[in-house]
C-alpha cells in the first residue's frame, strides 16, 4: 500500500463542497426546524439526524473539525469525510476509484478521530504541509500509533499488547486521499511511503 502527500496546493480553487448543506447531500434527515450542518461549520451537529441508532453515544454524533488546528488540514479533513458522506455528490461520482456507497456516520467520525490524531502529531513535530510528509514521517506516525512511548521517546510498551489497537492508520485515511485526490482544494498526492 502507498501513502500519498500534497505536492500542488490549489488556494485559489474553492471546495467543491462550499455552502453545501451535508445532511442533504447526505441524505440523513433531521426534524423539522433543527439547524443543519453546513460543509463550512466546524461542527457538524448529527444529534438530531431521524433513525440513528439509539446506542450511538451522542459525542460520536458530533464532529468536531475544530480540533485540527490548521485550517487547511481542517478544509482536507472536511473534505474527505463529506466525500465518503455523499459519494453522489457530482465532485466525488465523476471519481473512477471513490466510493459508491455513503458510509455510516459512525465509521466517519472515526475516520476523523484518525486524521485529528494524525494532523495533531504533525503539528507536534512543526510540519507546515502535507506536502512535507514523507516516508519517516510515516513511519514515525505508526510507530507513534502502535508504540506507547515515555517521556524521553522510548518504546515501554505496545498498544496491541494492552488490547488498545487502533485501525492501521495507512487503512484509516491513505485510500480516501488517493481516491479524493481531484476533489480536495489543498493538494495533490505523490507516493511517499510503501508497504
Amino acid at each position: 500500500m502507498t501513502i500519498f502527500a500534497a505536492v500542488s496546493v490549489h488556494e485559489d480553487r474553492p471546495s467543491p463542497f462550499t455552502g453545501d448543506d451535508v445532511c442533504l447531500r447526505a441524505g440523513l434527515s433531521l426534524p423539522e426546524g433543527t439547524r443543519r450542518p453546513l460543509f463550512d461549520d466546524d461542527l457538524w451537529d448529527f444529534t438530531e439526524v431521524i433513525g440513528l441508532a439509539v446506542h450511538i453515544p451522542l459525542a460520536n454524533r458530533r464532529f468536531n473539525f475544530a480540533a485540527i488546528g490548521d485550517p487547511r488540514w481542517r478544509l482536507v479533513a472536511k473534505e474527505l469525510i463529506m466525500a465518503v458522506l455523499a459519494p453522489r455528490h457530482l465532485a466525488v461520482a465523476e471519481l473512477p476509484r471513490a466510493y459508491r456507497t455513503p458510509l455510516h456516520l459512525r465509521s466517519c467520525i472515526g475516520r476523523l478521530n484518525e486524521l485529528t490524531r494524525f494532523f495533531r502529531w504533525l503539528e507536534q513535530r512543526h510540519v507546515a504541509a502535507l506536502a512535507d510528509v514523507d516516508t519517516h514521517t510515516c513511519e514515525a506516525y505508526l510507530a507513534f500509533r502502535r508504540y506507547i512511548l515515555d517521556e524521553d521517546g522510548s518504546v515501554v510498551g505496545s498498544r496491541h499488547e494492552r488490547n488498545l489497537s487502533s485501525p492501521h492508520p495507512r487503512r484509516m485515511y491513505t485510500p480516501s486521499k488517493r481516491t479524493y485526490t481531484r476533489t480536495l482544494t489543498r493538494g495533490h498526492w505523490r507516493r511517499v511511503c510503501r508497504s
